[in-house]
């Protein structure tokens, strides 16, 4: 996965998942890119793909 520039921020609990350029914003909190990369232990969507992840 790819992200934007991280923020000290609280996570809000919600975030887009695309790619580069599709509907993705700037910034990212440092919680909620956790919390997608700890959703893909047991989510396969993305296997072999490079998603972007962005607030």
């Amino acid at each position: 996965m790819r992200g934007p520039r991280l923020t000290e921020k609280p996570g809000v609990g919600s975030y887009r998942v695309g790619w580069v350029g599709v509907n993705a914003s700037t910034q990212i909190s440092r919680d909620d890119l956790a919390d997608f990369i700890l959703t893909q232990v047991d989510d396969r969507t993305f296997v072999g793909t490079m998603p972007f992840v962005s607030a």
